[in-house]
């Protein structure tokens, strides 16, 4: 199957799950501000309430241009953004995630720098523009162990973070890369911003019903 009709099912399939999940993501955005770890366990008892019917659709088609993980991944990283979506839900803010299609008035665009990054928005001359970032995410389940490549890529997302100039910044990460940690904190010590937040989850193609998502701030 094409790399269009694979995207295509992927909304459509992620649309479903935005409606059958309205309720709890609706409940899960109000302790954005309170208690974000709770927030990242709601929406991963959600995505791991999906598995059975990915396999179901997986299996029924059989050609799509997608694997397992890699589609677990997407459904985590668009429901958490429709967690934040509901909590900046004024004209004020617009939460920009690769699959979704609300911010068509902005030049088209769906991801704008980072996994999901809210953004203030503003009236200007007629235009909705861009004029800060209230979040800023970026999600990557690679495991790195002693691959140097994936070592650097996790570690290039993490300094993306630390030159973005948003308040709030979360790298979400495979609970394994711990073994890194230390570089995390040798970059924020000589980036010297504020803090970052790192959430450490399992791997996407290792989801249990009783895997937890824990959060530590560097």
């Amino acid at each position: 199957m094409s790399v269009a009709k694979t995207q295509n099912w992927v909304n459509d399939f992620l649309n479903l799950k935005m409606k059958v999940y309205e309720k709890e993501l609706n409940a899960a955005s109000e302790s954005i501000d309170t208690d974000l770890e709770t927030v990242l366990n709601d929406v991963y008892e959600l995505c791991f309430r999906s598995i059975g019917d990915m396999e179901k659709v997986l299996e029924g088609k059989p050609h799509l241009s997608i694997n397992r993980p890699r589609l677990r991944s997407i459904l985590w990283v668009e429901l958490l953004g429709e967690v934040f979506r509901k909590h900046y839900s004024g004209n004020e803010h617009r939460v920009f995630t690769k699959y979704h299609k609300g911010n068509s008035d902005i030049e088209g665009i769906s991801e704008l720098m980072f996994d999901i990054n809210v953004c203030g928005v503003k009236e200007i001359d007629g235009f909705t523009c861009v004029t800060k970032s209230v979040w800023q995410i970026e999600s990557e389940f690679k495991i790195v162990n002693e691959d140097h490549k994936k070592t650097k890529s996790l570690i290039l997302d993490f300094s993306k973070l630390l030159i973005g100039k948003s308040k709030n910044k979360m790298l979400i990460t495979s609970e394994s890369n711990r073994n890194i940690e230390d570089v995390f904190m040798d970059l924020k010590k000589v980036d010297g911003s504020g803090p970052v937040t790192i959430a450490y989850m399992t791997h996407p193609g290792k989801w249990a019903s009783d895997s937890l998502v824990s959060i530590k701030e560097i």
